[in-house]
């Protein structure tokens, strides 16, 4: 997991430094964070916020209820 957080966190920067837009949007069995993609100043501190709350899941991701986030 450590690895998964290093790595959204490398490319969030990377995305806001070039003037896109970072949001995050984390999944298991259920739903997690949800963070719509921004751009301001504060979204990668935003993003590490959420990552924080995070832990970690033994179960099957339910990639079918990410797409059904996503789509709304």
């Amino acid at each position: 997991m450590d690895y998964a957080i290093n790595s959204t966190l490398a490319i969030s920067n990377i995305a806001l430094q070039k003037y896109d837009k970072a949001g995050l949007i984390t999944f298991s069995d259920k739903l997690g964070a949800v963070l719509k993609a921004d751009s301001k100043p504060n979204q990668l501190s935003a993003i590490l916020n959420q990552l924080y709350k995070e832990e970690e899941r033994p179960l099957e991701a339910n990639y079918e209820l990410s797409f059904s986030q996503r789509a709304s």
